[in-house]
């Protein structure tokens, strides 16, 4: 699919969406990628500088070009991983890539959007009080929209009017 890095197209192969495509629970498709070897794979490469956070980036957005509204995104799968991968990082990127992710509300990605959802709440354990999760909500005042922010406990909002993310 891509010349990035090998480790990083194992996770577009059909094997690998196979594999998790046979469970049906988000959480436990959760627990399996962190369990993988793929994702201990790219895991170890980015800790040693084999892949950056850059190519990660390039990689996601390359994956992104074969999005098409109202059909099941193909590399959905790859997109969990590469959550699972980030949720022990304290970096920006991992952070805007799990919390972007866990936001959306798309019905092409509904297995990818809920297991993000799992590692954010990974991710605010693991790095601790490096990062706090902010609650967004938009409220209808009369003739304009409101953006309110508040701190709240650990937990990932899910309606389109309100969600939550991590910020460092």
């Amino acid at each position: 699919m891509t010349e990035l890095h090998p480790k990083l197209d194992s996770l577009t192969t059909d094997d690998f969406a196979i594999r998790l495509g046979l469970i049906s629970n988000p959480r436990a498709i959760h627990r399996r990628l962190q369990v993988s070897d793929e994702v201990h794979s790219i895991r170890r490469a980015l800790a040693n500088g084999e892949i950056t956070e850059e190519s990660l980036r390039r990689f996601t957005a390359e994956l992104l070009c074969e999005y098409a509204p109202d059909q099941l995104f193909g590399h959905e799968m790859a997109l969990a991983a590469i959550a699972v991968v980030l949720e022990t990082r304290a970096t920006a990127f991992a952070s805007e890539f799990i919390g972007d992710l866990a936001r959306l509300e798309l019905s092409e990605l509904p297995i990818a959007i809920r297991v993000a959802r799992e590692s954010a709440r990974i991710q605010l354990s693991v790095t601790g009080s490096k990062s706090r999760l902010v609650r967004m909500r938009l409220e209808q005042q009369p003739c304009e929209w409101q953006l309110k922010l508040e701190s709240h406990p650990v937990e990932v909002g899910q309606s389109n009017k309100e969600f939550q993310f991590e910020v460092s």
